[in-house]
């Protein structure tokens, strides 16, 4: 019975029968404790009940595998045909294809290398059809990792099958291989999209799929591992491969994005996460995380006054180009120059000390200018600065909402 994958002995004693498993050295033993309603020392019968209970499953499970790994799990891909991902959305094997196209995509744009990428894409799923996992539902991915291992896969794929599912809960680790993290991130953005698509996004009472969960997963996988994937590209690209078009892009966004601020708002300021993701976070999470951990710590009221100030007073934006020839004050030069020289830039403590030091020409600004000027042409080039200084703001967070 030690033969067997140890996911499935354990499942077997802990779950099916309340047993305990017991480990020496760090290995599965076979040995297990039970409890029992008995005051008394004769023990032998109600071992040997126990006993013969939990060898009647394991005999089951060593059929199950020895019949499973008849064959390698690669000729179980084909039988995913006749598994229903959910209704209108096609077969598992239709969401496997989707699955191979997506991560390879991913891996592209992270310049990876795509081969145990696409194929750990390619057998994820394929378990599903197999005798083991169909007693065992709650083993999916573990299983498949040890029948890849039985096919002779390499080691980056069997541990990209296991971990692909992974978080299994909101606590849970996350995947450590890259082949998991990437088709674990594709398989849950192509989860989520399709319950969108199908018009059965969740409720507060309902959540088709766990696709709550599965948004959460990419948000984890993203930070824990590092990663700089484009969620939002992803999403579009992965709403296109479902049988069924429907244009729910914004709303798959807005829902991770608000995932990801509840996620975060344990650690961050809820104000300030909103404030942070008026630039679309999905493009870069762990670039957005970087923009809220500074802007939490702000400590710049004149900043923040200035920024209000610009936001106030423009009610629309100007696409115009700046032209100098329309400038009165000598200020507005300054402030033209000064907001030009501002770079946009990752490092966002040099970001923003920059900002800071363009505060006393903003202030001087607005005390010897006004904006609404007689002169059209005046005023509107006016508007066209301050618009150019209120993108600068922008970069760094909506300044409305601190």
């Amino acid at each position: 019975y030690l033969d067997i994958p140890e996911e499935v002995t354990v499942t077997v004693m802990a779950v099916h029968q309340r047993y305990f498993a017991l480990y020496k050295d760090g290995k599965l033993t076979n040995k297990f404790i039970t409890m029992t309603n008995y005051l008394g020392d004769d023990f032998e019968n109600i071992k040997a009940g126990n006993v013969r209970v939990i060898k009647a499953r394991l005999d089951d499970a060593v059929f199950f595998f020895n019949e499973d790994t008849k064959k390698p799990l690669i000729d179980y891909v084909e039988s995913l045909k006749g598994v229903t991902f959910q209704k209108g959305m096609g077969t598992m094997f239709d969401k496997t294809q989707r699955l191979i196209t997506l991560s390879n995509s991913i891996a592209k744009d992270l310049n990876v290398e795509s081969k145990d990428i696409e194929r750990t894409a390619n057998l994820c799923k394929a378990d599903l059809t197999t005798n083991l996992v169909f007693e065992f539902t709650e083993l999916q991915g573990f299983i498949g990792a040890d029948y890849a291992r039985v096919s002779g896969e390499n080691e980056k794929v069997v541990q990209g099958i296991k971990e692909h599912y992974f978080p299994l809960n909101a606590e849970s680790e996350t995947a450590n291989g890259l082949e998991g993290q990437i088709v674990g991130i594709a398989d849950k953005i192509d989860t989520v999209c399709a319950v969108f698509a199908a018009g059965k996004k969740p409720t507060g009472s309902s959540d088709p799929l766990g696709v709550r969960r599965a948004a959460l997963g990419v948000i984890r996988t993203i930070l824990d591992s590092g990663l700089k994937i484009n969620v939002d590209k992803y999403i579009k690209e992965s709403l296109k491969l479902l049988p069924v078009q429907r244009d729910c892009a914004d709303e798959v966004n807005e829902f991770f994005v608000q995932r990801m601020i509840i996620f975060l708002s344990d650690k961050y300021n809820k104000q300030t996460l909103e404030a942070c993701s008026a630039k679309n976070p999905l493009v870069d999470i762990a670039d957005y995380v970087k923009r809220v951990d500074l802007v939490q710590n702000l400590n710049s009221p004149e900043l923040v006054e200035n920024a209000n100030r610009v936001i106030r007073i423009l009610k629309e934006t100007s696409n115009e180009p700046v032209q100098e020839q329309y400038f009165k004050e000598p200020i507005e030069n300054e402030l033209y120059k000064g907001v030009e020289g501002i770079k946009e830039s990752a490092d966002y403590t040099a970001y923003l000390e920059s900002l800071e030091k363009l505060n006393p020409t903003v202030t001087k600004f607005f005390e010897d200018v006004l904006v609404m000027d007689k002169d059209k042409n005046v005023k509107k080039n006016r508007i066209s600065l301050l618009t150019l200084l209120k993108n600068k703001y922008d970069y760094l967070t909506d300044f409305s909402k601190i």
